[in-house]
Order: C-alpha cells, then structure tokens, then sequence
C-alpha cells in the first residue's frame, strides 16, 4: 500500500508541474475526537473501553495552480486500540481500528510573510478501513477495503504557520466527515454494528515545507 501511495503521489507531481517547480510539502500527525456510538455499545457490552479518538498521522504534496490556489494529494494513516475495562491476568482481549485514506485536497491562501502563514482547505476522497475484536464472544474482524477509495470521506477547515520563509511549524484544525457502512464481516462477529462512524473535529500538528524546488520527472 506503501509504495502506491508514492507512486500515485510521483504521478501527480508530474502531472500537475507542467509551468511550476516548486511545491508544498506537510507531514503531520494529529488526533480525530469521534463517537461511533453503534460500536461503542458494542465494546462496552463485551466489557471493552469505548473509542472517543483516533490518531492520525501522514503527509500532504500540493502544487499551485494560481498564487492563491494549491492543489494536491494528502495520504493518512489512522489507528486506535481499545483494551479491556477491567483487565484480567488471565485475559487479553481487544478491539483495534486501522484506517488509510487517500484525498485530493485545494488549498486557498488566505495570509503570507516570511515569517507566517494562514490558509484554508476543502478535501475529498475514499478510505480503506478495518476493525478486529477478540472478546470472550467474538472474534473476527469487520472491514471495507475491497478498493482504495471503498468508502468516501470529506473534511474541510485552516491551517496557520509560523517559521522562516520555507519551514514552517503548522497547526490545523477541521471537520472530516468519515462514515464507513456496509462493512464485510470474517470470523465470530455480532451483526449489531453494520457502520463505523469516524466522523468528527480534529488537530493536527507538523511541519510545513513552502515554496520547495522540485526536479521535473523524466
């Protein structure tokens, strides 16, 4: 999965520096505050801890389109892990949640000097999502990633910066709506959750590259 992402990142830097050689690059990790309350009631029943948040963590390639427009690709990896409730020497059950996801993403530029930067975002794209459990009743795994792009997903919100010219420190902020249905269930799951619902507000924190040269591919 690992080295399609980076070609699918390569081709669209070919594809999309036709005038310009230079690009923004981010790298980012950060935390989805969410409430999938179907699954939620679920792990609480099989005497689990219920998931209020999930980590995220990737990388974004934009190039400009206009001074004030940049468009790219954003790849994000997601997990959380939820252990027992009342944990037991004699018992290790868990639920676990791994999710990719693939977005093409329009940067608007709001605010640039030197020393900052201030910009707003609208994204759209698909997911691949996979959720395992081991539990005194159950255990298989409930899944959507018969594609890459198996369910849509949406987010939009800012982002500001403050660094030196071309690297920055950023923080951003958004909504991702992230709502996975019509799961694929393997091994002894309960039929009471037929959706994931990832949907929710989040922050992210990393570093920004701005204004990077970037060598044509040949």
């Amino acid at each position: 999965m690992k080295f399609i992402v980076i070609t699918c990142l390569l081709i669209f830097a070919q594809t999309t520096q036709a005038e310009s050689s230079t690009g923004q690059g981010r790298l980012f990790i950060g935390s989805t505050k969410v409430d999938p309350q179907d699954l939620n009631s679920e792990l609480e029943s099989e005497n689990l801890k219920s998931l209020d948040a999930i980590t995220q963590y990737g990388v974004e390639i934009t190039f400009p389109v206009t001074s004030f427009l940049n468009t790219g690709l954003r790849y994000t990896k997601k997990a959380t892990f939820a252990d027992e409730k009342d944990s037991s020497s004699t018992t290790n059950f868990e639920s676990k949640i791994s999710q990719e996801a693939m977005l093409a993403v329009a940067r608007l530029l709001v605010k640039k000097t030197d020393s900052a930067y201030f910009d707003t975002f609208i994204a759209v794209g698909g997911t691949n999502t996979d959720f395992k459990i081991n539990s005194a009743t159950q255990d298989g795994e409930l899944d959507k990633k018969n594609s890459f792009f198996a369910n849509p997903v949406y987010s939009a919100g800012a982002s500001v910066a403050v660094g030196f010219k071309k690297v920055y420190f950023v923080i951003e902020t958004g909504y991702e709506y992230n709502l996975v249905d019509k799961l694929k269930s393997s091994g002894t799951v309960n039929s009471n959750v037929d959706k994931i619902n990832l949907s929710g507000g989040y922050v992210t924190v990393g570093l920004m590259f701005d204004g990077i040269p970037i060598s044509p591919l040949k």
